[in-house]
């Protein structure tokens, strides 16, 4: 095991950093409804939240989004699709306000998670 991970190149560092932040998009993206959740409750209240415990937060009221959708859906299935539709429009949206519109809310969210 040694061996292997002293040969790896400054190629493979730069692979996996490129799928560590594929991953992190990818989370981001399913936890975004949570993720807004998050940071709104963290600025209207005034908390300052670590980033550990705003991913945490994240993560969990992102789930009980998704239980709330597909308990009150006739199939579970439904309201994990109406959740991640959800997920994936709220992302793209903060996408675009960030990186089209300069929003600097949207720039505050992705910098509160991604430092």
């Amino acid at each position: 095991m040694e061996v292997i991970y002293k040969n790896r190149t400054k190629r493979d560092h730069t692979v996996l950093d490129a799928l560590g932040g594929v991953v992190i998009f990818f989370a981001l993206v399913a936890i975004a409804p949570g993720a807004l959740v998050t940071f709104a409750v963290e600025h209207l209240f005034g908390l300052r939240l670590e980033i550990g415990q705003r991913w945490t937060f994240a993560v969990a009221s992102s789930v009980l989004i998704a239980c709330v959708f597909c308990l009150r859906s006739r199939s579970g299935w439904g309201g994990a699709y109406v959740y991640m539709l959800l997920s994936t429009a709220l992302a793209g949206t903060l996408l675009v306000c960030h990186f089209g519109f300069h929003a600097e809310w949207a720039a505050a969210l992705f910098a509160t998670y991604l430092r």
